[in-house]
């Protein structure tokens, strides 16, 4: 395994759970408005993955 093998694999999240083109995600994403924080949710449809 090289340096950036190494690095990539510290920084992947683990806790993601799996899913394929088809499925429905709804995704929450904190936004910072000034000194404001709020979650926002992202809903679609899985239309495809690269890399797989």
């Amino acid at each position: 395994m090289n340096i950036l093998d190494a690095v990539d694999a510290a920084s992947l999240r683990k806790d993601i759970p799996q899913f394929r083109a088809g499925d429905e995600l709804k995704i929450p994403v904190r936004v910072i408005e000034g000194n404001k924080s709020r979650l926002q949710v992202f809903q679609g449809i899985v239309i495809g993955r690269q890399g797989d």
